[in-house]
């Protein structure tokens, strides 16, 4: 799609390797910025405490890996155990 899109912006005179070089960069800079990063707080024994958990398991969630039953009875299990 970046040669499409650089013929299209420069009259059709092709890519440099440079020219290559400078879009995936910009690519790169511009999907960096869109992860998101949790640092997950622990406890004294080195497990995950309740909020990190909670977050986590909502991040699951929002990403379809774990299903609404699922994360209700995960999030409740979180809860009864404080």
């Amino acid at each position: 799609m970046g040669r499409q899109f650089s013929n299209l912006t420069r009259n059709n005179k092709g890519v440099t390797v440079f020219d290559e070089i400078a879009l995936s960069n910009d690519i790169n800079a511009a999907c960096a910025g869109a992860t998101v990063i949790y640092q997950h707080q622990k406890d004294e024994t080195g497990a995950l405490g309740t909020e990190s958990r909670l977050v986590k398991l909502t991040d699951l969630k929002k990403r379809g890996i774990v299903t609404e039953d699922e994360y209700s009875r995960q999030r409740q299990q979180i809860i009864d155990s404080l």
